[in-house]
């Protein structure tokens, strides 16, 4: 029977090739999922690791253990133990730190007179030990304090260089020690005497040390080494046993290397992590581990990922197994005669069945071997996504395949092997007159028509969309953040549903379409054009398949094509909203001397010197403002003041976001300096246009410099009072000229309010105050450069940020760059699945209406109608499929175009939709299109061009 099968195989070569091609592609599809969903959070995790060490300044793979309750002679025994239980995460130690650190203290020079001369700067130091100190630091002032015991009575110490400028520490002086409360209440007693009775230790600062460059031993520990004397540590346990410290602590921290870190790592660090804590209880340990608290902040994050990750792929699935269907239906359909013949010659179910089951082990098993390993070299590419059909050279995802990819791939193949065996089981449950007679009967209704499951799918699918989007905007009502209003997974298959249920409905009124065709020139129609419509009219169900397989899917590339799009042009939309120019910086003025708080404004003329821009504007923003009508007060305002002319040539808006073109406010803006135009939710407050209002606006710039000033006295002990009180306020009366929803620069998720106003009018009365300088750019400039001239002309720059870097940082997004990827993958796999089933479709078509094309051939119908009857034929059935695929797919993709799957967008999401399609794309997929029905017209051609007529007619002999 093996034999008999490979040689079936042989024969039928490339259609079991091309079903082949659909199990490994299925597999592929379904290992991807879970390959990719791991690669992604691994990537994620280090990523988060790496930035968390970044602004933390804390390195993230440190495992920190602080024993407050030991004896001295324990230190090595603990260290041993933690060492050996941190060796259980599985990660390489790169470096460890051991530290002893004693209680803080109060710290002086020797020789001073205590109670006249005691500054707050010799309070709260503390006594630590670091081992290896010596290897990770550099020393600028004076040695490294010696290895020996303490001489005469003294410790040698070395401290850092910012606790050595700060405190107004001096090298080699001595200095006495004792606790911070005795201090505190020797000088209340103001006793002297027992002040030097109660001194535990004399210490002598011999060096001045810094962190060498790049090295994260130390970065983050600022609360553990700074007003530290650091010390050998011999000497530390000496001076503990000597003075009897009553609080002193050991800490062990080790430094893990998180490079290989994976995501499924975190359940047995997390058991790790619980075994410590219950080991060393009775040693009052106090452990941190920084990781945990990653894997905390990202425990949603990666649920989602997988969820978004298997949502989006399920179409593909739905494709793949649509197409594996068709194939093997093919296939049995061309087996019917033959099975039921093995039937009428005694053979039983079972050895058909298991010539079908060995057909499918065979081609499951290739398909297990090569699936994964393609689905793995497809998810690095993937991890290669930038945005939709865009790649980029960038390091690869690490993808590792698990044992259970090759479960899934199992399971993939069993129902592969399912699909061939249940139509063969009831072929042959008939016999070879049963047969004969079936295809000589009319075609009787197919089922889906007979029970009307197309209408029953449009109804379903148009009621779970009424129902979810009643359920989103009950979310919208309540205010409920992006967490709280997560993606239903059922949303992906009901847009499945619908493009199934629309298309079906298409197929149940298209031969009554192809009928009305038919009778509109019945009686003039050619005879080539006659044929193609009367055998349609006749019966239309042998393209039923095809011509459904080719609307779902071109409608759901068009909806994965459309949604792409959509979420990358909203996110870079709401990024040059909340940006409001190309770039937007602020100069750090000047005051006039050092007593006004007369600020100097910085040139603004060297911005339009600057090779590069193409237009300025000075936009005055601030959130200290309070505005007044009729005596009622409303805070927490936005402020905003521009001279409206360069304010419009500069910032970037919508042209959608305002009834009129928003040029109009701005003339409104300078024709009525006194006008103000404020933001529409203000009117909910009892505002009006025409409303006259009152605005204080505070100061903060001289805010700024009273508190520096308050900072300076309170150090010399001349006490102030509190610089708010003395925070200067300017008053102005404007009328209230027009109102809008969303405006440049503007997050109304941050604030609610806001009102915009002209610089010039405000100008008068106000000092000069810090602005924002918003750059718009030409197309080829390069904002390093505009940065670095602007240093060049010596421009004091405090604050300085472009669109593009935060473009960069939202397509870099993890999730952004994993969505783009699937939608790209799914859009290629759907026009490639579409590409291959379509030849496939067509060439068995062809080889079946042999018989049909020589009997119009020994007719009198010479090729050049043939063609011409087959290119209306395609027109008919492929053109029709693809403009009806086309209307479904733009349809679904606008009934859920308000639907976005990434918790981050809606999080920054400030504007309205605003449905955006790139033509580039459509001109991609009817390309693709166009050379799928060219390949075929050609096989086609081809075929017909070699067709013997003499060979044909006797096909119908036999």
């Amino acid at each position: 029977m093996l034999v008999r099968v490979i040689r079936k195989i042989i024969k039928n070569k490339w259609l079991y090739f091309s079903l082949c091609l659909g199990v490994i592609l299925s597999i592929m599809v379904v290992t991807i999922v879970p390959m990719f969903s791991r690669a992604v959070q691994d990537r994620l995790l280090k990523r988060n690791m790496d930035e968390y060490s970044h602004i933390f300044k804390q390195h993230s793979g440190s495992v920190n253990y602080t024993f407050n309750k030991f004896s001295p002679s324990e230190l090595d025994k603990l260290q041993n133990e933690t060492k050996e239980v941190t060796k259980e995460f599985k990660l390489p130690i790169i470096s460890e730190k051991r530290v002893l650190e004693s209680e803080r203290m109060s710290f002086w020079p020797k020789e001073v007179d205590l109670i006249n001369n005691i500054r707050e700067s010799y309070l709260g130091f503390k006594v630590v030990s670091l081992k290896n100190i010596e290897d990770n630091i550099e020393i600028v002032k004076g040695r490294v304090y010696s290895q020996e015991g303490e001489e005469n009575g003294v410790f040698e110490v070395i401290v850092d260089e910012k606790t050595f400028n700060s405190r107004n520490l001096s090298l080699n002086t001595l200095y006495s020690t004792t606790f911070d409360g005795d201090v505190t209440e020797s000088i209340r007693k103001i006793d002297d005497e027992n002040l030097r009775n109660n001194c535990l230790s004399n210490f002598k600062i011999v060096g001045v040390f810094r962190i060498k460059e790049n090295n994260f031993w130390l970065k983050g520990d600022w609360d553990l080494w700074y007003s530290a004397l650091i010390m050998n540590e011999k000497n530390h346990l000496a001076m503990i046993k000597e003075n009897d410290f009553s609080q002193h602590k050991f800490i062990n921290e080790y430094y893990l290397d998180y490079s290989n870190i994976e995501y499924k790592d975190k359940k047995s660090m997390l058991k790790t992590v619980e075994k410590v804590n219950t080991l060393f209880a009775e040693n009052g340990l106090e452990a941190s581990f920084v990781f945990t608290k990653v894997f905390n902040s990202l425990n949603d994050k990666m649920k989602a990922t997988t969820i978004v990750l298997l949502i989006l792929f399920v179409p593909i699935i739905v494709i793949l197994f649509s197409y594996v269907l068709m194939v093997s239906t093919i296939i049995v359909n061309n087996d019917k005669t033959e099975i039921s013949l093995l039937k009428s010659r005694g053979a039983i179910t079972n050895d058909i069945i298991n010539s079908y089951v060995i057909q499918g082990i065979i081609l499951g098993g290739i398909a297990i071997v090569i699936g994964p390993l393609l689905g793995k070299n497809i998810v690095k590419i993937l991890g290669n996504a930038n945005g939709f059909l865009e790649f980029v050279n960038r390091e690869s995802l690490a993808v590792s395949i698990n044992f259970s990819d090759y479960i899934y791939a199992f399971i993939v193949a069993i129902i592969f092997i399912i699909t061939m065996v249940l139509p063969a089981y009831f072929a042959s449950k008939k016999t070879i007159v049963e047969t004969k007679r079936l295809k000589g009967r009319v075609k009787r209704k197919s089922i889906w028509k007979k029970y009307f499951l197309d209408i029953a799918l449009v109804a379903l699918s148009i009621y779970s969309f009424f129902n979810l989007n009643m359920k989103r905007g009950l979310l919208e009502k309540t205010a409920a953040k992006a967490s709280q209003n997560p993606i239903d997974p059922l949303m992906f298959l009901i847009v499945i549903s619908m493009c199934i249920g629309f298309g079906l409905l298409f197929l149940r009124i298209y031969p009554y379409i192809i009928k009305g065709i038919y009778l509109i020139r019945k009686k003039s129609w050619a005879p080539e054009t006659y044929n193609i419509l009367l055998n349609n009219c006749r019966d239309s169900s042998k393209k039923e398949y095809i011509m459904l397989f080719l609307i779902l899917t071109l409608s759901i590339g068009i909806y994965n094509m459309n949604s792409a799009r959509k979420m990358n042009n909203d996110g870079i939309d709401n990024i040059s909203h909340l940006m409001g120019a190309d770039v937007v910086l602020k100069e750090d003025w000047e005051y006039a001397d050092n007593v006004s708080n007369y600020l100097i404004e910085e040139d603004y003329e060297k911005f339009k010197e600057v090779s590069g821009i193409e237009e300025t504007a000075k936009v005055l923003r601030s959130t200290s403002v309070e505005i007044y009508n009729k005596r009622k007060g409303i805070y927490q305002l936005e402020f905003m003041s521009v001279i409206p002319e360069e304010f419009g040539k500069t910032a970037y808006m919508r042209s959608d976001l305002f009834p009129t073109h928003w040029y109009n406010y701005l003339n409104a803006l300078s024709e009525k300096p006194y006008g103000v135009l404020v933001s529409s939710s203000l009117l909910e407050q009892g505002l009006k246009v025409g409303d006259d209002i009152s605005i204080k606006l505070k100061d903060t710039s001289y805010k700024e410099r009273d508190l520096k000033a308050a900072k300076e006295a309170e150090e010399a002990s001349a006490p102030l009072g509190k610089p708010d009180d003395r925070t200067p306020a300017y008053f102005f009366e404007c009328k209230i000229i027009g109102t809008f929803d969303y405006w440049p620069g503007w997050n109304s998720n941050v604030n609610p309010h806001m009102i915009v106003t002209n610089y010039n009018y405000v100008y008068n009365y106000i000092n000069p105050m810090p602005y924002e300088v918003w750059i718009k750019t030409t197309d080829d400039a390069s904002t390093k450069d505009i940065f670095n001239e602007l240093q060049n002309k010596e421009a004091n720059i405090a604050m300085y940020k472009t669109k593009q870097y935060y473009i960069s940082s939202y397509k870099n997004n993890i999730f952004i760059q994993s969505i783009n990827a699937s939608y790209t993958f799914a859009f290629i796999m759907t026009l490639l699945v579409s590409f291959i089933g379509f030849i496939i479709f067509w060439l068995l078509t062809i080889r079946e209406r042999e018989l049909q094309f020589g009997i119009l051939r020994s007719l009198g119908l010479d090729k050049r109608k043939l063609y011409k009857m087959l290119m209306i034929e395609q027109i008919l059935s492929t053109g029709i499929a693809i403009v009806v695929g086309t209307i479904i797919g733009n349809i679904v993709f606008k009934l859920f175009s308000n639907i976005t799957i990434m918790d981050e967008l809606q999080g920054m999401r400030v504007l309205p939709d605003l449905i955006q399609t790139l033509s580039s794309d459509y001109v991609k997929l009817y390309s693709i299109l166009g050379i799928m029905i060219v390949v075929v017209m050609i096989i086609i051609v081809t075929y017909i061009s070699r067709l013997k007529i003499d060979q044909a007619v006797k096909l119908g002999e036999d």
